[in-house]
């Protein structure tokens, strides 16, 4: 799904947890070793927002500003920039699920 996509510093992680037990690791970064997952052959999930552009990133960065701290994150430090090559995640995840 993120094949080719996203490059290592692409994905911002802004919480902690780790994979679902059976859950196979489709992608991983430095930043979030469980970053895509499937969980059966039409159910998965991701650790980060391919929807989210600059702007909604910055007000999730806003919102979150005491439990990113709680988390040891310095907002400060997390990225809000418009990422083209989320259009491209969200296409391939839509074309993989209708198949």
């Amino acid at each position: 799904m993120t094949r080719g996509v996203l490059a290592p510093s692409d994905v911002t992680r802004t919480s902690s947890g780790g994979a679902t037990v059976g859950a196979r690791v489709l992608a991983a970064t430095e930043r979030e070793p469980h970053a895509a997952l499937r969980f059966a052959e039409r159910a998965w999930g991701v650790q980060f927002h391919p929807e989210f552009d600059a702007d909604v990133m910055r007000g999730y960065i806003e919102a979150r500003e005491a439990a990113l701290r709680a988390e040891g994150i310095e907002p400060a430090t997390v990225p809000a920039k418009d990422a083209p090559e989320a259009e491209r995640v969200l296409r391939t995840f839509a074309q993989l699920a209708l198949r």
